[in-house]
């Protein structure tokens, strides 16, 4: 039954960030992406961090946004989180 389970993973802006920062941490996020490129985990992010990682200034923002592809990462939709929840919860 858990053999074709695979965690999911949400990775929001700073994930990126750090994923290009030296600072202590730097290689812990790196292995993250890793995973999610071994098919470890299932790598997502979302519509409103793309958004955010396209207010970077280059070259930054060209990296961090490529991690996407080269990762395979997966663009949530905006109606495929939250506000899914939001809007079934005012039903309730």
């Amino acid at each position: 039954m858990w053999e074709n389970f695979k965690l999911k993973l949400y990775l929001e802006t700073t994930t990126f960030n750090w994923f290009f920062d030296e600072r202590k941490g730097h290689e812990d996020v790196v292995r993250i992406f890793e995973a999610v490129r071994d098919g470890q985990f299932a790598g997502y992010t979302s519509k409103y961090v793309t958004d955010e990682l396209d207010k970077a200034e280059e070259p930054k923002r060209t990296n961090m946004l490529s991690l996407i592809d080269e990762y395979g990462i997966i663009i949530l939709s905006p109606r495929t989180g939250a506000e899914e929840v939001f809007d079934y919860a005012k039903l309730l």
